[in-house]
């Protein structure tokens, strides 16, 4: 995926300078302020954690999966957790004021009356609460009420007080899996409880990084979330920290290890669990703000992975099993046939905005162009999909995916290398949930997905940022059975995506993750077989970005507006073994429309860049393996260089 985060350098002409007085801005709140009342950034981790628990509870094979009582679950919860972000910030509004992390929030920083805030935070608790009970059932309305009263009224008050509000606050934090379960099947197990258990020890090494960040903020504001006592602190840091991080290396590797015919689970657990453990000793021997920076991005990549890599291991019970389901061991490998039937349960529908890079920050860009400033386009997916991309069929696909990227130097519209304009690096990391049914639209079965992104940027002397991207929703998938045209089998599907703006963004700072902009990006793909052993899949986007009305502050600007962008992924591929594919892949992205800031077209400045580099994929019976390089050329107005995109999937 594209990474390349904008590095805000040289200011903008006069005449874009802001002239709107502060307290003018101050008594004006918008939508936008309600939906940080809701702490988005943690609700989507709530929801992707409630989805497992849900899909671990739910009995018989996936072809019976309720999409609405899932559909009840998830609107349920992410009611009750965006409630109780907007009531958190009503309680502590007076000393998140305090705090330079939580000052711009609304109610501190003035834009909206606390009543506001109040009220939209009880009707929507109460409405989250009453809607699982009465459309779910009463375990998961309970649970959900117990989590919301003890997360307010109880650890709330403590953070306070003492520095054990972190144990404390860990119980309400790892309810989401056992809301999830309870709505499936309608009451609690061990299988259930064990993801309780891997959420409740997560949360200790991820807040310690977040509370050793900011603890001079938590200082000024008066929470007792470390001890006060300097002697002490650390210590007791660094014990929150590696004793919870080695309690989850037994504990998520056991639901993979009994009776278990693939070894690739438990690999997979321990794998992950080790990085995290590793981030985790890195942090305690530095005592850095990098390095529990880092700490928190392996956190968060960490969580969705392992909830996903368990729960499928506690379900694979043979009663859970399809007995009818063909296995990729029994196919042979040259006939597209046995491709499609071998990916018939994959859901290869990858976003067509697969944020799980940095997203360019909708600004003004580090250069300068002709006189005039430049609106980047956001993080688009190039690359990110690759072969087989058109096949799939009903069931689930999870997915876990991670690219690295070095921007060696940014271009200006003739497609030279910009004077002073030195290397990004960035890692990033995706997790992408998807499901098609068996109802048939058009002629093709539908489906949903949630895309959940996070990403780390190092731009060198500009600054740095990291944290969660846009999250990635689509409601509307067709799936397309496949059929035979000239000779060739054809599997097409077509798909919109949209970007919610949930991620890191801040107009204090030259990098951000975040765009702060909704998107709109459809896109068509189609995979054709011409041969039993050749494939080639080509994925066509459009993109559509709306206004960013509160950009960066060095910009002077009101407001900003990427353009419109086509892009397109492409592929060749070979079998030359059973589930192994090679060839080259592809991309190449043409903005077609120019950016504007504050309503002004900026000329001379739309983007392009091609790619092209070796990709291959295989698989081991529902496990696919990803691993595609790029070297970019032919760029202008922007940052280009050479990537690795890494990904693994299970499908269901």
């Amino acid at each position: 995926m594209d990474a390349k985060p904008v590095l805000l350098i040289n200011g903008p002409p006069a005449a874009a300078i802001d002239c709107r007085c502060p307290s003018d801005i101050g008594r004006h709140f918008s939508l936008s302020d309600y939906w940080a009342l809701t702490k988005p950034e943690v609700n989507f981790l709530i929801v992707i954690a409630t989805f497992v628990g849900f899909y671990l509870g739910s009995p018989g094979p996936l072809d019976q999966f309720t999409l609405l009582q899932m559909v009840r679950t998830l609107f349920g919860t992410l009611l009750v957790a965006s409630g109780s972000g907007a009531l958190n910030q009503f309680i502590e509004r007076d000393f998140d004021a305090q705090m330079r992390r939580t000052r711009r929030r609304p109610l501190t920083a003035g834009r909206m009356e606390p009543s506001r805030a109040l009220w939209f935070g009880v009707v929507l608790s109460i409405a989250g609460v009453v809607s699982l009970t009465m459309a779910v059932n009463l375990l998961a309305g309970v649970l959900a009420a117990f989590t919301l009263l003890s997360y307010l009224f109880v650890y709330t008050p403590l953070k306070r007080k003492t520095a054990m509000c972190v144990l404390v606050g860990a119980v309400p934090g790892a309810m989401p899996p056992l809301i999830g379960y309870a709505a499936a099947i309608g009451k609690l197990s061990i299988e259930a409880w064990v993801l309780f258990l891997i959420l409740f020890l997560w949360q200790f090494p991820h807040f310690m990084a977040i509370a050793w960040m900011y603890r001079e903020d938590y200082d000024r504001a008066g929470y007792l979330v470390l001890p006060q006592t300097r002697a002490t602190r650390f210590r007791i840091v660094a014990l929150q920290t590696m004793l919870p991080l080695a309690a989850l290396l037994p504990i998520s590797l056991a639901p993979t290890l009994p009776d278990r015919a693939e070894t690739i689970p438990a690999v997979a657990a321990s794998t992950l669990s080790l990085a995290f453990f590793y981030f985790g000793a890195q942090f305690v021997r530095s005592k850095s703000g990098k390095a529990a920076r880092r700490l928190l991005f392996a956190s968060i990549l960490y969580l969705p992975a392992i909830l996903i890599v368990d729960a499928n291991a506690l379900r694979e019970p043979a009663s859970y099993r399809d007995p009818h389901r063909i296995h990729p061991s029994s196919l042979g490998p040259l006939d597209h046939i046995a491709v499609r039937n071998f990916v018939h349960s994959l859901l290869a529908i990858l976003p067509s905005r697969l944020l799980l890079c940095v997203a360019l920050l909708i600004g003004l860009q580090s250069i300068s162009l002709h006189g005039q400033s430049h609106v980047s386009e956001p993080a688009v997916n190039l690359g990110d999909t690759s072969f087989l991309d058109g096949p799939a069929g009903p069931g689930f696909v999870a997915e876990q995916i991670g690219d690295a990227a070095h921007d060696g130097k940014i271009t200006n519209s003739a497609g030279n290398a910009v004077p002073g304009a030195g290397a990004v690096n960035s890692i990033s990391g995706l997790t992408h949930i998807a499901w098609l049914s068996h109802k048939r639209v058009l002629g093709a079965w539908y489906g949903v997905e949630i895309v959940l992104s996070a990403a780390h940027v190092n731009a060198g002397t500009t600054g740095d940022a990291g944290g969660l991207g846009a999250t990635t929703v689509s409601p509307f998938i067709l799936q397309f059975p496949e059929h035979r045209l000239l000779g060739m089998a054809i599997d097409q599907r077509a798909d919109v995506d949209f970007d919610l703006p949930t991620g890191q963004y801040s107009r204090d700072s030259n990098v951000s993750i975040n765009s702060n902009a909704f998107t709109v990006h459809p896109y068509y793909s189609i995979t054709a077989f011409p041969r039993k052993r050749i494939e080639t899949s080509w994925r066509v986007h459009y993109l559509w970005n709306s206004v960013n009305n509160d950009p960066p502050i060095s910009t002077g600007a009101q407001s900003t507006q990427a353009g419109q962008v086509i892009h397109f992924n492409a592929t060749a591929a070979y079998s030359f073994y059973k589930g192994l594919w090679i060839g080259p892949n592809g991309y190449y992205i043409k903005q077609i429309t120019d950016g504007k800031i504050d309503g002004v077209a900026l000329h001379n400045s739309p983007e392009q860049v091609g790619a092209i580099g070796p990709g291959l994929v295989w698989n081991h019976r529902s496990w696919f393996f990803y691993a595609n390089g790029y070297q970019e050329f032919a760029a202008q107005n922007r940052a280009t260089g050479h990537k690795l995109v890494l990904r693994i999937e299970k499908t269901f």
